[in-house]
């Protein structure tokens, strides 16, 4: 599968409401990779962009709709992590930061080997000592990751099973020389993703075909089991997370990577409607919701973060966030059973 990642926002805390940032993955089969690219070069085609990137903010409302409905007609799903950032002082981040850091050493001196205790002391220090915008951009993108990982191989094994061959992580890369961005989202994010306690487990249904990953498994007794008897923490069912995310990842540029212009299409819309920007917020809560997949019980499709309690805020958005779950796609084939 090809996942395509974008992010709309500032990530910077501030008195200001409404100041959403977002992240997306597009997640698409390898068939459908043409059918993006097709679509995203004839959008560029109306609207006399040439070489140029098409943003949202170069179209009006009825061809961003037509862009989604377009969309919708192919098999890619979207995933997206929110957070209005005028709800995340910047004390709070800094503790969210602080304790995560601490969390990852917690219990570095009960590993057996040195080098693992080694390499944990390196993440704990490389997070402690991020910026706070990159922060709050790696704990969205952590979620994100988690999400596509275990929701995106349910979705995908019960419709197209070959398309767990292979995870293509493919990401906008902002800058020319990309040194803590890169680091973040090439080492740290991996050694997050590999340690850190999931909300859920991993589902995997009875019946359908998983062995087009099973180059993804540790090999029998491999698996990294202090996670378990050290922390608690559940190994992802025996799925080498660092090799499905650092296996096949890229940080590319949007403009020769059409796929990535599609993930920014839609973040920058998710983003807008947050804020209530559309002039038609309910048709572009319908149309985004049909590209969104179901979220599990509690979950919502586009997922909500804040780093302390912004229950308020939340409530106030629920409309838009209970029309795209309204719209959005079935997680499961009904003749499945979990």
């Amino acid at each position: 599968m090809n996942i395509y990642i974008d992010e709309s926002g500032s990530f910077v805390s501030t008195r200001d409401p409404d100041s959403w940032c977002a992240v997306a993955a597009y997640v698409s089969p390898e068939s459908d990779r043409k059918k993006v690219e097709s679509l995203l070069r004839l959008l560029a085609l109306r609207h006399n962009a040439g070489s140029r990137e098409v943003k949202l903010k170069h179209l009006d409302e009825a061809a961003y709709f037509a862009f989604l409905i377009e969309l919708g007609r192919l098999n890619g799903i979207v995933f997206s992590v929110a957070t209005d950032m005028g709800y995340n002082s910047p004390d709070a981040v800094a503790r969210h930061q602080s304790k995560q850091a601490q969390g990852i050493v917690a219990h570095r001196e009960k590993m057996k080997h040195k080098p693992a205790r080694d390499a944990l002391t390196e993440l704990g220090n490389t997070v402690r000592e991020m910026t706070p915008q990159l922060y709050i951009q790696l704990s969205l993108q952590t979620i994100l990751f988690e999400k596509v990982i275990r929701l995106a191989t349910l979705y995908f094994v019960q419709r197209a099973p070959q398309t767990l061959r292979e995870f293509r992580w493919r990401m906008d890369q902002k800058d020319h020389v990309p040194t803590a961005y890169e680091k973040a989202f090439r080492t740290v994010l991996p050694g997050l993703l590999q340690s850190r306690s999931f909300d859920e487990p991993m589902i995997f249904l009875d019946g359908c075909d998983y062995s087009h990953m099973s180059h993804y498994e540790y090999p029998k007794g491999q698996a990294p089991d202090y996670l378990h008897k050290q922390y608690g923490i559940p190994v992802f069912d025996g799925l080498n997370i660092g090799k499905i995310v650092a296996g096949n990842f890229q940080l590319v540029d949007s403009k020769s990577t059409l796929g990535v212009q599609a993930a920014d299409l839609v973040v920058s819309g998710i983003r807008r409607l947050l804020r209530s920007g559309f002039s038609d917020n309910r048709t572009a809560a319908k149309l985004l919701g049909k590209l969104t997949v179901q979220g599990g019980e509690g979950k919502h499709p586009v997922a909500l973060f804040a780093f302390e309690n912004a229950s308020n805020r939340q409530t106030e958005i629920t409309p838009w966030i209970r029309l795209i779950e309204r719209h959005c796609r079935p997680m499961l084939i009904s003749s499945r059973t979990a």
